[in-house]
């Protein structure tokens, strides 16, 4: 029977890339309007597990500096990607927190998703 590695021992090979992304996105987490600039330092006040990012990361093991750009903006994409799904879904939380569209509003959760999406 195979044995199931913590999330914690798969992040090994990749833990200083992995720590590289964070730092890239908590760069990225910046914006010109201060509703936008409060809504992006709340989200990164509630870090998700980096899965998608670590299997980008993964699957470029020999080039992981390389592969750092790719695997934030995989990121970005999801954390997008659930804003515009809190929308739709009408949800009030998100990773235990208050979901941006019920804390700020449907309009502003759309316009930061569609920020990150740019960016």
């Amino acid at each position: 029977m195979a044995k199931i590695l913590p999330l914690f021992d798969i992040h090994l090979p990749i833990k200083k890339s992995l720590s590289t992304v964070k730092k890239e996105l908590a760069n990225l987490y910046t914006a010109d309007v201060e509703t936008a600039s409060e809504i992006l330092k709340y989200l990164s006040e509630s870090e998700g597990k980096l899965i998608r990012p670590a299997l980008v990361l993964l699957a470029s093991y020999n080039k992981q500096q390389e592969a750092i750009g790719l695997a934030s903006a995989v990121e970005l994409i999801h954390i997008a990607s659930l804003l515009h799904d809190d929308v739709i879904d009408g949800a009030d939380l998100r990773r235990g927190r208050e979901a941006i569209n019920a804390k700020w509003g449907e309009k502003w959760a759309v316009l930061v998703g569609d920020f990150l999406l740019s960016t």
